[in-house]
């Protein structure tokens, strides 16, 4: 029982992720509700700020100095007792001089130096009437213009502390945070007792993800429930805000002697500060029970009933002089109105939710597997001491169980390095949704006319072609595990370097670290795969490449545009970089060796592993004599590459976020793009073995990501600058104003629709080309493995090209998104060009079967 309980500490990496997303939804529900949560308290602080300023209006309409003011105390002290967030009320003059101060901590007006170069414009969205909204490192500022029959005289100023404001927000979610540590702890427990059972080790794998789903499900019920109480909070210190506002504007107008009755423009009023809060269905000014004014024109002079399915918040106003009935503000909300609230979030979690489930699917599994290892070596050692006792060998023999060649079976070695593939993939897919912009804004700061937003890219693309060859050289004879080090190690000092320095330049040699890494981690893994898979079961060990790469691309997308939402680009990189270091401390001390598993496999010196670059160089010279194998490379593989490369991880990013899309708007394109490929890819393979089929796959594929590229321009054109635009466009720019006369341009829908049938097309056309320039001539001459081998290595450069001809596209076209469409066209008529150009290859492969 003991020995089982040690596998515990093995399960580390299992917590770490249980840990990690667990943490990782809280703090995206944490920071989705400080988005809905401070415009709440927004509308609040303009809310304070129009009471100080409605104390103002009646003197300075009599055209009185607004320095003689003698009531602003008693205002100031008065909201600031009901509110502690507020550091201080000012009121300063047409100059800026400041005439009356009121602070929290007693500072006097003639002690307070406000830096004013510390303040900027504060990019948060909120509904009441503010003349002006700022913020600093630990403050917000709202102010309200004064004015007086003769003009502007000067502003009403309500500063709150950053902290304080979202202090009910902090204390709400503590308990969510406590919940993480909560479940993380009974996820323990549950592996302590499984372990101590000694159940069948079937089943472990299931009750662990059974107990995972429980967890996630469990602590996004008491999130919802914090983000409930959260909103309603905020919606009532609103409500409160501005209902006091009313009652005060309305009782300094009766206190001059003028019935409520007699007041023209009230209903303007009550307009104003409903459309000040989308939270407010309505608002009435009620004498005795009969509607006074209603922001319902319909509902004045009848008797005041709250809204159906609205709950009300009432301010008195006491009564008239000589009358017994009383005057009432009642504002109605919608009960719905929090819930409403809530579900304008569900996209971010429902994002998170696949993300963190892609996550706990790929160590979950290797956690089992793990366990499975350590339950093998303890029974070897086990076996071995009982022989040692029984020949009185030395005890220490058992020691060697562990490294034992071909004592681990292949399928546990895929469990394994599948996480570390994954966490190298997913580390680099962070920044995709935001990583083109990123730079472009570099490289316009940087001031060199070299620079450029597609350099870096093409860089990346490039390295990683070119350290192909040598990686691989290595890789027959080499350690593959310190490979696959090097290339995560590569990647970890790219994403430092950004982290450390935001010059264009420095930007551009990470890429290439990234690149070089990507692409040694890609040999290094294939060859691992290659070595310890039985030939009969390669396509288990294709699968763990690209179940790993494409979940990897759809988690790390959608994380990276969520944190971007929330956090400085520079932390994502910091980020990423100790997500990268726990990787490489799994893949080095928990993945095994491939001798483990498959023992000492004898590479085959070969001419070609002796001199690969001139291997390679036959090869091409080869394949350019093929004329099927150099159409579909041309016409199909590098245009499809170039869309990959070029619209999809460049062009999308960059026109998207430079229209106003959000970042998790940008990260949900894509990870739908990926989805859908990897969708398209398991069924389109079923499909590609019959005669001819993977021809017509491959000219589906082209015009499919032709025409969806197309309208991802027409989407994206309306509204954007249409001057600049490239000689011959014009038919273009024609079809992009009847696409919008159609409701097309804009419209989110169609876009989405637009980025499925990108992804569509890309599934179309990864595993099918391989299919067909495996039927071509010169692979059934000179080997499928070899003539493949070139064919990757020639479509690559696709990759390489890709960013940097949409760059240029969009800069012949004043950066407009029909650049993307022009790029759509060219691909369907190469697509049609390969249609009527090319053959299937099928009698060629048909002979090679019979043979």
């Amino acid at each position: 029982m003991i020995k089982r309980l040690t596998n515990i500490r093995y399960c580390v990496p299992m917590l770490v992720i249980v840990f990690s997303t667990l943490m990782l939804l809280t703090y995206i529900g944490y920071n989705e509700a400080k988005l809905k949560y401070l415009p709440f308290q927004l509308n609040k602080m303009s809310a304070q700020s129009e009471i100080v300023k409605n104390g103002f209006d009646s003197y300075l309409n009599a055209g009185l100095p607004v320095s003689q003011f003698s009531g602003f105390r008693t205002l100031a002290s008065t909201l600031m007792k009901s509110d502690d967030s507020i550091l201080n009320i000012r009121i300063i003059d047409q100059s800026g001089a400041i005439i009356f101060f009121e602070s929290k901590d007693g500072t006097q007006q003639e002690d307070f130096k406000p830096n004013l170069n510390e303040y900027r414009p504060n990019p948060i969205e909120f509904d009441f009437p503010a003349f002006q909204s700022l913020e600093s490192e630990r403050s917000y500022l709202i102010s309200q213009q004064l004015t007086s029959k003769f003009g502007p005289v000067g502003e009403v100023q309500v500063e709150a502390d950053k902290t304080l404001l979202v202090s009910e927000l902090d204390r709400q979610f503590a308990l969510p945070f406590e919940a993480v540590i909560g479940l993380t702890l009974l996820y323990l427990v549950v592996i302590a007792i499984y372990e101590l059972r000694a159940t069948s080790s079937s089943s472990r794998l299931r009750v662990l993800k059974i107990t995972y789903v429980f967890c996630y499900l469990a602590l996004s019920l008491v999130i919802s429930k914090t983000v409930y109480n959260v909103y309603e909070h905020g919606a009532n210190a609103t409500t409160r805000a501005m209902t006091d506002s009313m009652v005060q504007r309305l009782t300094s107008v009766r206190d001059v002697g003028v019935h409520l009755e007699d007041l023209a423009g009230i209903d303007r009023m009550l307009d104003k500060y409903k459309s000040g809060n989308r939270t407010i269905e309505a608002i009435a000014l009620i004498k005795g029970d009969t509607n006074l004014a209603h922001t319902d024109p319909t509902q004045v002079g009848k008797p005041y009933q709250v809204l159906e399915d609205c709950y009300e918040y009432v301010n008195d106003l006491g009564q008239e002089q000589g009358e017994n009935i009383k005057f009432r503000v009642a504002v109605n909300i919608p009960t719905d109105v929090l819930i409403r609230t809530i579900l304008s979030s569900t996209k971010a979690f429902i994002v998170l939710f696949i993300a963190c489930a892609l996550l706990a699917w790929i160590f979950l599994n290797a956690g089992t597997s793990l366990i499975e290892l350590l339950d093998k070596r303890a029974q070897n050692a086990s076996s071995h001491s009982n022989a040692a006792s029984h020949t009185n060998a030395n005890s220490k023999a058992s020691a060697g169980a562990e490294d034992k060649e071909g004592s681990i079976s292949f399928e546990i070695g895929l469990n394994l390095v599948q996480p570390a593939y994954f966490m190298v993939v997913l580390v680099n897919a962070l920044f995709v949704p935001f990583l083109p912009k990123l730079i472009a804004d570099m490289a316009a700061n940087s001031g060199s006319s070299f620079a450029t937003a597609s350099m870096p890219f093409t860089l990346y693309y490039l390295f990683f072609a070119l350290v192909l060859i040598p990686a691989g050289q290595y890789a027959e004879r080499g350690n593959l595990k310190k490979l696959m080090t090097v290339g995560f190690l590569a990647e970890f000092i790219g994403m430092m370097l950004i982290f450390l320095s935001d010059d264009y330049w420095i930007v551009a040699l990470a890429r290439i670290f990234s690149g070089i890494g990507q692409g040694l981690f890609l040999i290094g893994l294939q060859s691992y795969v290659m070595v310890i898979t039985p030939k009969n079961q390669r396509s288990r060990g294709h699968a763990v490449k690209v179940v790993g790469r494409n979940s990897a691309l759809i988690a790390g997308t959608a994380i990276g545009a969520l944190l971007y939402a929330y956090i400085d680009y520079r932390m994502i990189f910091l980020m990423a970089s100790m997500v990268s270091l726990l990787s490489i401390a799994y893949l080095w001390n928990l993945v095994p060796r491939a001798e483990s598993i498959a023992g000492n496999v004898a590479q085959e010196v070969t001419e070609e592993s002796k001199h690969p670059w001139e291997a390679l160089r036959r090869n091409i010279v080869s394949v350019v004599r093929d004329a099927e194998f150099m159409r579909t490379l041309t016409l199909i593989g590098i245009v499809g590459k170039m869309s990959i490369a070029g619209v999809v991880m460049f062009a999308v990013p960059l026109v998207m976020l430079g229209q106003g899309y959000k970042a998790d708007d940008v990260g949900l394109m894509l990870m739908i793009y990926y989805v859908a490929s990897m969708v398209m890819t398991k069924y389109v393979t079923r499909l590609v073995d019959g005669p001819g089929m993977s021809r017509r796959v491959l000219i589906c594929s082209a015009i499919v990501g032709g025409v969806a590229t197309v309208f991802v321009g027409f989407v994206s054109q309306q509204g954007t600058d249409v001057t600049g635009l490239m000689p011959g466009m014009e038919s273009l720019l024609w079809l992009s104003n009847q696409a919008s006369a159609l409701g097309i341009g804009g419209n989110s829908l169609v876009l989405y629709t637009a980025i499925i049938f990108l992804g569509i097309s890309n599934g179309l056309l990864a595993a099918p080309v391989m299919t067909h320039i495996n039927n071509t001539e010169v692979s059934q001459r000179e080997g499928v493995k070899k003539i493949a081998a070139t064919y990757v290595f020639l479509e690559r450069f696709g990759h390489v090209a890709g960013p940097a001809v949409i760059a240029q596209l969009l800069f012949l076209n004043n950066n407009s998104p029909l650049a993307m469409s022009l790029f759509g066209i060219l691909s369907v008529v190469l697509g049609v060009l390969y249609m009527f150009s090319s053959h299937t290859g099928s009698s060629v492969a048909l002979a090679a079967k019979e043979a």
